[in-house]
């Protein structure tokens, strides 16, 4: 335990005013204290022991972290990953200044940490796709969890999604994949047995809506989360969410944080070729906000399964931006907590081809956000001036890519204009607090 982290279970609430004049005496007042305190999926390496044989085994801490921010956690992410566990001594205390060697040593702390989250997170979306080192699913019977996974025609995509749920580190989950197109996935699906509690529905043409209410009629759990079949979730996106649930009993939708990451569809099916991660928005939950645009992508939430019943699952009369809508409709009533930290990666892809998806679903979605606000009509100024400065800025998003896309470049230029106006495009944040 200790004064200051960043965040986390290892903070004491308790010591948070104690100066360094008066650690040892609090440190004599928790001395008796008993037991460990379940850490999930990160320990701050402030202070920490560790087996000699662990250490060996994970040769040691990632040196392409060099100065140091975030070998912690990778160290202990990939422990989880090996199914072991992270425990914290409460009758142990340590003063902790908090970045002391960056400040006599001149190093800029924000530098390095973006640098090294970069990193991090390269390594994190390998490690979510990569073979799981350990074999185990939890009983079937008993799901937490159930994870709804709707797929059409894209079997290269969602192989790598169920392979993001093969390597969760919390393993109390089933997966319902919900099949909306033609293509037969049976077998594919039936290669992650060994790994998920995993059924496959089968359904036909009934849209995007519903295979997601498909999905929860067949769910068994008591919460209910998504992954489309073209993003994926971090190792610690469950756990992170179990925790969230157990610190916030009462809450009846939690939402972590996502990066955003950026493709290139290139000439053949299903080639993709990776261009930049970013940080999506990192915003607490606020309806108003809600109601001028979504900032919480549905692979980011959980919910309490009998709540999504209650309002009829998700509208079928929506294929663009149903999560959009059945967010505004749930959070009516009922509390919504924001978790901040960055569990999964939504995968936005674009194409060179003048008649491919990346222009003809920024009109649809353009289309679909106008529709939305006549279904949601707000008589407040302010939401409905926001409303217009959002309409207006996704007319010159459409305009922009329009006019790249016709210049008489190669493929080469027209990738790189691309890829620097939409990585640098406003975030859903930078929307909200100009707003």
């Amino acid at each position: 335990m200790t004064n200051y982290v960043g965040e986390g279970p290892q903070v004491d609430p308790d010591a948070q005013e104690v100066d360094s004049i008066h650690a040892s005496e609090y440190a004599s007042l928790v001395v008796n204290r008993q037991g460990l305190i379940d850490a999930g999926d990160r320990l701050v390496f402030f202070c920490v022991a560790l087996r000699r044989s662990l250490y060996n085994l994970l040769g040691g801490l990632a040196g392409v972290y060099r100065t140091g921010n975030y070998e912690d956690d990778d160290f202990c992410l990939r422990t989880r990953l090996l199914g072991l566990k992270l425990g914290i001594v409460k009758r142990s205390f340590v003063f902790h200044y908090g970045s002391r060697s960056f400040k006599e040593n001149k190093i800029d702390y924000t530098e390095i940490m973006l640098r090294n989250e970069s990193i991090y997170y390269e390594r994190v979306s390998a490690f979510a796709l990569s073979k799981p080192v350990i074999l185990q699913k939890a009983n079937p019977a008993e799901p937490f969890f159930s994870v709804v996974v709707r797929t059409k025609d894209r079997p290269h995509f969602l192989r790598q999604a169920l392979q993001s749920l093969s390597n969760q580190t919390y393993k109390q989950f089933e997966v319902i994949v919900v099949n909306d197109g033609d293509m037969n996935v049976q077998s594919l699906v039936q290669t992650f047995v060994p790994n998920l509690n995993i059924r496959l529905i089968p359904q036909h043409h009934n849209g995007r809506s519903g295979a997601l209410n498909t999905g929860i009629e067949e769910a068994r759990s008591q919460w209910l989360t998504y992954l489309d079949d073209d993003d994926l979730v971090y190792p610690n996106h469950l756990e992170i969410l179990n925790l969230g649930i157990h610190q916030n009993p009462d809450a009846d939708l939690l939402y972590t944080n996502v990066n955003k990451s950026l493709w290139c569809m290139g000439h053949t099916f299903g080639e993709m070729s990776f261009l930049s991660r970013t940080r999506f928005a990192d915003i607490d939950f606020d309806r108003n906000k809600l109601l001028i645009d979504n900032w919480i992508p549905i692979m980011s939430y959980v919910h309490r399964s009998n709540l999504a019943k209650q309002i009829n699952g998700f509208s079928e009369e929506l294929d663009i931006y149903e999560d959009w809508d059945f967010l505004l409709r749930f959070s009516q009533n009922c509390r919504v907590v924001h978790l901040r930290r960055i569990t999964a990666e939504y995968r936005f892809r674009f194409s060179l081809d003048n008649n491919d998806t990346t222009l003809l679903s920024r009109q649809s979605a353009l289309n679909a956000r106008l529709n939305l606000y006549q279904r949601f009509p707000s008589q407040d100024v302010e939401i409905q001036t926001a409303r217009q400065l959002v309409t207006q800025t996704a007319h010159e998003q459409i305009n922009t890519i329009t006019r790249i896309q016709r210049m008489n470049l190669n493929d080469q230029q027209k990738t790189y204009l691309l890829t620097t106006f939409l990585a640098g495009f406003p975030s859903q944040k930078e929307h909200m607090d100009s707003l």
